[in-house]
């Protein structure tokens, strides 16, 4: 049995795009190996041209496998605008733009608490990233299959030219997206830009801009009560340290008293010594005396 019998390069890639991101690659080495040591070369060289995912596409693929239904949500919702704009049905339009503001800023959020719990600090760079792969996925429908597949290699643009970069799956095919120069039969062309793109554009920047404002003032209070703490944590370690220095310093001076009442206690003790010496020996000699003078008689 071939080792692609029972671990084909699909089974593979769905597991590494949701490791976690630093490790990927060892993971991915480990798989070419295994392939590699069974004979399957074909599958070992597959494997190995997995590419590592950026931050933003690690995090999407990560939203994909923890939140399917909202991924469903914005597949839906990116149909539903699409339609709309075909029929050019402004009533739709203005209902489902709203929707889209909501949905883009609430995938962002889920994708920057799952970076924080699998303990990743999602920087603003990561979260443009993230804005803009959500919503290629609504403008795209290329973009929306390749955000589902949840094998991201980088983030989407929405204005690029389709060359998604992402992990195919069992097919092979790289997703489709509708082909500007090719007659859309049933369908009128798309209204050219106008103002209400652009206020919408500028509605999503504003959108944007209120909510890392509002990030950045949760972070400022986050760090002002974590320097307060410090603070209260450093005066309580000087207290601890002086009260301390001062039972070191009590203890010093005991020691020193100490050592002090040993000496003079010895020198009490060598002195009573010498004189209790002194006295045997005086005692001794009148013995001797008096034993003397008793043969004498």
């Amino acid at each position: 049995m071939r080792y692609s019998e029972c671990m084909d390069a699909d089974t593979v890639a769905d597991t590494l795009y949701g490791l976690p991101r630093d490790e990927f690659t060892a993971a991915r080495d480990e798989r070419v190996r295994e392939a590699r040591s069974a004979g399957d070369r074909d599958l070992a060289s597959e494997i190995g041209r997995l590419r590592k995912p950026s931050t933003a596409a690690w995090l999407v693929n990560l939203l994909v496998r923890d939140q399917p239904a909202d991924i469903d949500g914005l597949v839906g919702l990116g149909g539903a605008l699409r339609q709309a704009h075909s029929e050019l049905d402004g009533e739709a339009l203005r209902r489902l733009s709203g929707q889209r503001h909501e949905l883009v800023a609430a995938l962002v959020r889920q994708a920057r608490a799952i970076g924080r719990s699998a303990g990743h600090r999602v920087s603003e760079a990561v979260a443009r990233e993230l804005e803009s792969t959500f919503t290629a996925a609504l403008t795209d429908p290329g973009a929306a299959r390749a955000v589902a597949t949840g094998r991201l290699t980088s983030s989407l643009d929405a204005g690029s030219s389709g060359d998604w970069s992402w992990t195919p799956g069992g097919d092979g095919q790289q997703p489709e997206r509708d082909d500007p120069g090719r007659p859309q039969h049933g369908r009128r062309p798309a209204p050219k830009r106008s103002r209400t793109t652009q206020h919408d554009r500028m509605q999503r920047d504003l959108d944007t801009a209120r909510e890392d404002a509002s990030a950045a003032a949760s972070e400022r209070e986050g760090a002002e009560h974590a320097a307060t703490e410090a603070e209260r944590r450093e005066a309580e370690a000087n207290h601890a340290v002086a009260d301390r220095r001062a039972e070191l310093e009590a203890a010093e001076r005991a020691a020193d008293d100490a050592v002090r009442e040993s000496r003079e206690a010895r020198s009490a003790y060598e002195t009573a010594e010498r004189r209790a010496q002194d006295a045997r020996h005086r005692v001794q000699d009148l013995e001797e005396r008096l034993d003397q003078q008793g043969r004498a008689r």
